[in-house]
């Protein structure tokens, strides 16, 4: 997201410096300079250099300077912040610290879980990676892309195809991704009659997973945990692929009316809307055609302009 970011706010006319503790092991080439794992000195000197200041996600790390320099500071929510269990000490400071900064959460869930006011702007895409591509034919029936974790819910579409199987439909299936689920997926789907159906790829990334996308004709994100946001939804609406997403967290943000909202873990409410779409292509097509309005609002430059309008009221004294 930061660098997507910093690259939009770029070729809108923006001087951008970006601070990252992330290593790299090739020289960097983007069109903004990047500071990596800068020393105090180097992030103070950034800092007094800027008029404003845009973290994603709130460190507790890189967010000093801001504050002792009286830095207009607008903080990105991209994820949870703990205020109860494990990471609870460190999620509390953090909270406190939001109330002295501009806050943006990335879907109404993010900005419902924290304890200072917050503008929701979603998340933005890769538009460069994920598009439609009339090239590649789009053979393939349905897909799953995320972490193999028993959160992600691989298992409730598993469960669901095999209830579409006893109605004689057998769609096939792609599930992409790693984890430590991935080898008792494999066994669920290996013992059930849907064995002949699912490809297992393993992980991939960047074009790779945007043409597996553009192949496939619907995207099944059935997350049984609270999504913060939800990216993977835009990147298959892009790549052409009808998303159907679980009701957690920002995931129904994500979908808008691009695609079905089933609950979360019940495989027969996932079967029954699977069916409706595998066999009523103008279905398909009618939320199809509503993705090019959904995703203009998600496009960099979008999102970017709206990072903008909450930098400015930053600079003009505003922390709501």
């Amino acid at each position: 997201m930061a660098e997507c970011t910093a690259a939009a706010l770029t070729r809108l006319g923006h001087h951008v410096i970006v601070a990252t503790r992330t290593p790299s092991t090739a020289e960097d080439h983007y069109p903004y300079q990047v500071l990596r794992r800068p020393n105090a000195w180097q992030l103070l000197s950034a800092t007094r250099w800027a008029d404003a200041v845009l973290q994603h996600h709130i460190s507790l790390n890189l967010i000093g300077p801001a504050l002792l320099l009286r830095k207009p500071t607008v903080v990105v929510h991209h994820m949870w912040t703990p205020r109860i269990g494990p990471g609870a000490t460190l999620g509390r400071l953090k909270h406190r610290v939001s109330r002295l900064v501009r806050n943006v959460s990335v879907s109404d869930a993010i900005a419902g879980s924290l304890s200072s006011p917050s503008t929701v702007i979603p998340n933005l895409y890769r538009a460069d990676v994920f598009f439609e591509d009339a090239a590649i034919e789009r053979s393939t029936d349905l897909m799953f892309l995320g972490r193999l974790l028993e959160g992600k819910g691989a298992g409730v579409l598993i469960d669901a195809l095999i209830r579409l199987h006893q109605r004689g439909l057998t769609p096939s299936v792609t599930i992409v991704g790693d984890g430590p689920d991935a080898e008792r997926l494999k066994g669920l789907a290996q013992r059930s009659a849907v064995a002949a159906q699912v490809r297992f790829t393993g992980s991939l990334t960047g074009n790779a997973v945007a043409d597996e996308l553009r192949r496939h004709r619907i995207l099944v994100v059935p997350s049984l945990w609270e999504e913060p946001f939800g990216l993977v939804v835009l990147e298959g609406m892009a790549c052409g692929a009808v998303p159907v997403v679980s009701d957690r967290g920002g995931l129904p943000s994500a979908v808008g009316e691009c695609g079905p909202i089933v609950p979360a873990g019940d495989a027969e409410a996932l079967e029954t809307t699977l069916q409706s779409l595998l066999t009523d292509p103008q279905k398909l097509n009618a939320f199809r055609n509503r993705a090019s309005a959904h995703l203009a609002a998600h496009h960099p430059e979008a999102i970017a302009r709206r990072y903008v309008e909450e930098l400015r009221a930053a600079l003009a004294g505003s922390t709501r």
